[in-house]
């Protein structure tokens, strides 16, 4: 870390954009990590997920024939998010395969909703499921880390 970064760090100021500061951690990496186990148990729990658990928001904004609602509602959220400080020492191996799915479950839904406006149902219907189940096994996955930080005690600030 060069001293002006790690000086900004040391108070606090080392915000930097959300997608280039995971982007960064990803190519300065010396060691070779794994996403695939957190990425196919998220996949895996959107996979067990029932109908009304994962067709919420955006789903059901478009399947009543509201694309430009759920266009707003996907790029909303993504902007929020894309605004959030993250600091160096939030970005862990944890926390990039996260960013990761949550990137492509919204890519996945702004093609789904390119292609409902096509009037291309059949191949945007997937994409908008998968997109869906993505959300939904986050939510359920955040909901698991809460539950754990309640049980134990810890902090995500830790």
């Amino acid at each position: 870390m060069n001293r002006d970064l790690f000086a900004r760090w040391a108070v606090g100021q080392a915000h930097q954009d959300v997608e280039d500061l995971y982007a960064s951690f990803v190519r300065r990496r010396e060691e070779v990590w794994d996403q695939r186990p957190l990425e196919a148990a998220l996949i895996q729990v959107g996979e067990w997920l029932i109908e009304p658990e994962w067709q919420v928001g955006p789903f059901l904004q478009a399947a009543n024939g509201d694309f430009a609602g759920a266009r707003q509602a996907v790029e909303e959220s993504w902007e929020r998010y894309a605004n959030l400080q993250v600091y160096q020492h939030e970005v862990t191996q944890e926390s990039v395969t996260i960013h990761g799915f949550l990137k492509t479950a919204i890519e996945q839904w702004l093609e789904a909703l390119d292609l409902l406006e096509q009037g291309l149902n059949d191949d945007a219907a997937p994409l908008a499921e998968s997109a869906s189940r993505r959300l939904a096994a986050l939510v359920v996955y955040g909901d698991h880390l809460d539950r754990q930080t309640t049980t134990t005690g810890a902090s995500y600030d830790a």
